[in-house]
């Protein structure tokens, strides 16, 4: 189980339920250390003054805020620890609001706000029940690493999720570029064209499809290495800037490919993400009808994963499609062309 990073209590009115925040996003992040090249000698970096050049030690160093070039005002520990908000262990409750009337825009962090103990777990049921009845969620105050924080406390089943939210002045406004666009109306036509595609892909949402290709790529190329291959990584050229002439017709011809594709695969287009063919078996088509000669080396890639080719770190775009077409996976449009 997570070490929960809060504990407190939700309050409001004569209410106090104690709880928890239990982070729920996880990060799998490559970690590298700084190496001097041809060596396993770590690089460290040190405090130095830019004018002397000399170390600095830390119980000398400040924190100053500029005013314009070389004039800042400096700030004390003392300083910063009277600006700071008062820690406190309550997420104060201030009102509740419709649940459509948050603008995801706001949304930043989500914790997990689980009961801190067994005799907290009926209030926080009954806290629970009525948010997600009513559809409401709850705008709270919370002072978490030394900040206070705009929240909201909703519900999700049986569970509460507390979001930290952005406020008012860190939502940037829609750039200039994108003013007048309520006067675009399209016309009908287009109008059932667009929904075409919309209603073609329509699906359940699955956050199993997504995964971190490049982290699982970054482990591959890592564990190769450690075993002492050498590994020549080839980067595919950067795909051209898209320029829709006549919206109408790209999409004609999209729907067109779309019913081919579902035709020949019974699966809807869309439907498997990039990353689905890892749990599918080696021999699937992987939801794609057998078109590998049009997939980027990326996805060419992945479902070398999937299949298990060995090697395929070290393969160029035509090598996957060649390795892949052997292990019974047909090809139906030609011109390869090899990636630079």
């Amino acid at each position: 189980m997570a070490r929960p990073i809060w504990k407190g209590a939700i309050a409001f009115r004569l209410v106090s339920i104690p709880v928890r925040l239990d982070p729920v996003v996880r990060e799998h992040r490559p970690r590298c250390n700084q190496l001097q090249r041809n060596s396993s000698d770590r690089i460290r970096c040190r405090r130095v003054n830019e004018s002397t050049g000399k170390k600095v030690p830390f119980g000398d160093i400040v924190r100053g805020v500029a005013l314009d070039r070389g004039r800042f005002v400096v700030l004390e520990g003392a300083d910063l620890a009277a600006a700071a908000p008062r820690a406190t262990r309550t997420i104060e409750l201030l009102d509740f609001v419709g649940g459509d009337e948050i603008d995801p825009l706001y949304d930043a962090s989500p914790y997990y706000l689980a009961p801190e103990n067994e005799a907290a777990r009926r209030p926080h049921a009954l806290f629970a029940a009525p948010l997600a009845t009513a559809n409401r969620v709850g705008i709270a105050s919370l002072v978490l690493r030394e900040r206070e924080h705009l929240c909201a406390v909703r519900s999700r089943g049986p569970l509460l999720v507390l979001e930290t939210m952005r406020v008012g002045d860190e939502v940037r406004a829609a750039p200039e570029e994108l003013a007048g666009l309520e006067e675009v109306e399209p016309q009908p036509r287009e109008l059932d064209m667009a929904r075409s595609p919309v209603g073609a892909m329509a699906g359940a949402f699955d956050p199993e499809r997504s995964c971190d290709a490049y982290r699982e790529r970054i482990d591959e190329l890592v564990a190769a290495k450690a075993r002492g291959e050498v590994v020549v990584v080839e980067q595919e050229p950067a795909p051209p800037d898209a320029e829709v002439i006549d919206l109408v017709s790209v999409l004609s011809r999209s729907m067109a490919r779309a019913r081919e594709d579902r035709g020949a695969t019974g699966v809807a287009p869309g439907g498997p993400g990039p990353c689905s063919g890892r749990r599918a078996s080696a021999g699937g088509d992987g939801g794609d009808g057998g078109d590998l000669a049009s997939r980027s080396r990326t996805e060419l890639y992945e479902r070398a994963q999937a299949a298990g080719v060995p090697g395929r770190s070290k393969m160029s775009r035509d090598d996957l499609v060649a390795a892949l077409e052997r292990i019974g996976r047909p090809v139906r449009s030609s011109g390869r062309r090899r990636a630079s």
